[in-house]
């Protein structure tokens, strides 16, 4: 679970700028934060 800890870390300081931002399609977005939500 060691990616889980770190997908955390980077989503509490750069959600806004993920969503944010216009280079990454939603999909690609929706890659990262899906794993986020389920190992909550």
């Amino acid at each position: 679970m060691k990616w889980t800890r770190g997908t955390s870390q980077f989503l509490s300081k750069k959600m806004k700028w993920l969503i944010r931002a216009k280079n990454i399609s939603w999909t690609e977005k929706l890659d990262i934060l899906f794993p986020r939500l389920i190992f909550r």
